[in-house]
């Protein structure tokens, strides 16, 4: 009865490590968006076998940091994909989380670091982001919010996933210039300006 009850322990404990570890959310990565002061953010995850359909979890919330001017805004994400983004480089402007699961850590350049804190995880398979404008180059706190009762597949592997991220010109669309829009009213005073000059200069001309 013992031994039963050993071997019964032994399989619950079995299936709760591998369940807790069928997938999370490893990794964070940004690239130059369509339009001028454009990025997009992605968070990947690894699934055991077909990653079949991908679903869509949580949020970013992002501010700017040390000195980067940028109010805090929380977005949904609404695109995903079963291929790496092509604008996605490891170790440049894609990273991944180390450290054991819920614990801490920093963010690494592959993901090797973090397979051997976790063998039975596979490569990313699955990513999920957003586009966030009105950037330009500087530091950004990244956090990734989970929503409630987050599926496995979009648990965040630990708190080294939210950190601070250096967003370069090439990383932003536009090559990091965001355009300030001029009041709406200011070119009509421009060509008010002007006419009211070749007017002046007209008449001096007759003068």
């Amino acid at each position: 009865m013992k031994l039963f009850k050993l071997l019964s322990a032994a399989v619950a404990a079995v299936g709760f490590t591998v369940g807790a570890s069928s997938a999370h959310t490893i990794s964070i990565g940004f690239e130059a968006g369509t339009n001028p002061g454009d990025v997009t953010f992605w968070v990947g995850n690894y699934t055991h076998g077909s990653p079949g359909s991908v679903p869509l979890e949580g949020s970013i919330l992002l501010e700017g940091v040390n000195g980067t001017a940028f109010t805090p805004v929380s977005q949904l994400f609404d695109m995903n994909t079963i291929f790496k983004p092509t604008g996605l480089v490891d170790g440049t402007n894609n990273f991944y989380v180390s450290g054991p699961l819920g614990g801490s850590g920093s963010l690494v350049d592959t993901i090797n670091p973090f397979l051997t804190v976790c063998s039975a995880c596979g490569p990313v398979t699955a990513w999920q982001g957003t586009t966030i404008t009105g950037l330009n180059p500087g530091d950004y706190k990244f956090t990734f919010v989970e929503q409630a009762n987050p599926t496995a597949s979009w648990t965040q592997w630990n708190d080294s996933l939210n950190q601070t991220l250096t967003i370069t010109g090439s990383n932003i669309g536009g090559g990091g210039t965001n355009p300030v829009p001029l009041p709406a009213g200011l070119p009509l005073i421009a060509v008010a300006m002007g006419a009211l000059g070749f007017m002046g200069w007209r008449k001096k001309r007759h003068a």
